[in-house]
This record gives structure tokens, sequence and C-alpha cells, in this order.
């Protein structure tokens, strides 16, 4: 028990910092969100034709990105 404490705690320790900067973190992931979602049908229209890339991306983002989070807690 106290093995898994000390474990938790250390892990805690390590995250800790990048949590203080709540505004730093806040807007990391929203560029990072931002830029794969810009991203995505960039490079999948490599892969199949323009239309094609549109609505694949379209489709994964409205899923993965607004559909599914909510389910995840």
């Amino acid at each position: 028990m106290l093995a898994v404490l000390t474990y938790s705690l250390a892990g805690t320790a390590k995250i800790l910092p990048v949590v203080r900067k709540q505004h730093s973190l806040l807007c990391t992931l929203l560029l990072c969100n931002a830029a794969a979602m810009e991203a995505l049908p960039i490079f999948l229209d490599k892969l199949v034709t323009a239309w094609g890339a549109i609505l694949i991306s379209v489709t994964l983002i409205l899923l993965f990105g607004e559909v599914r989070p909510p389910y995840m807690i």
C-alpha cells in the first residue's frame, strides 16, 4: 500500500510544474488541437481525393473531437 502511494506521489511531483502554469497549458493544448485538426485534411489529401479528405476529416473530428469526449469520463 505504501509503495503504491509513494509511486503515486512521485508521478504527481513530475506533473505538478506543468499543471501550475494553467494558462500556458491551456494555450498549448488548444494550439496543438487546432494544428492537428488543420493537418488532418492536408495529410488525407495525399491519400484520397480532396472531397474524400474533407469528408473523412470532418467525420473523424466530429466523432472523436465532439461526440466521444463527454463519454470518456
